[in-house]
């Protein structure tokens, strides 16, 4: 592949800085530059490629969504398919329970296992790699 030389204006102490680490590294800055522009070529966005640099920043924005329509769900609207979807790409745990228990309330949970490949498991025991857990 060939190569293109390019110049950019970037603050001093931040190429120093990002200098010193890439020399810990034994890296060429121009390597990391290069690796973060195919990131973001493969997912078609900068913005992917730097959440996919800071997955705590994703995962808060995929509990900010699901808070939104639990909200939604709670007032009638249909939503738990999105809810569900959500469920194993959140980490807080009140909130998993607070979407667990919104699905059992609606019985949707009952639907989806009758639909989908999944099993519904009521107890820890009997759950394997591929049921949803449901507290009671």
């Amino acid at each position: 592949m060939r190569r293109k030389q390019i110049g950019w204006r970037i603050d001093r102490w931040t190429l120093q800085e990002f200098q010193k680490l890439c020399a810990k590294e034994n890296l060429r800055g121009s390597e990391a530059v290069e690796q973060f522009m195919k990131l973001a070529v493969e997912n078609g966005s900068v913005s992917k490629a730097l959440n996919l640099m800071r997955p705590d920043r994703e995962i808060e924005a995929r509990e900010s969504k699901a808070r939104i329509l639990l909200t939604q769900s709670h007032k009638g609207q249909q939503c738990q398919e999105e809810l569900f979807q959500l469920l194993g790409l959140i980490r807080d745990p009140e909130l998993i329970a607070e979407i667990e228990k919104e699905l059992k309330s609606r019985k949707w949970v009952d639907e989806v296992s009758r639909a989908l490949p999944l099993q519904v498991s009521k107890s820890k025991n009997q759950a394997k790699d591929s049921t949803l857990y449901i507290k009671e």
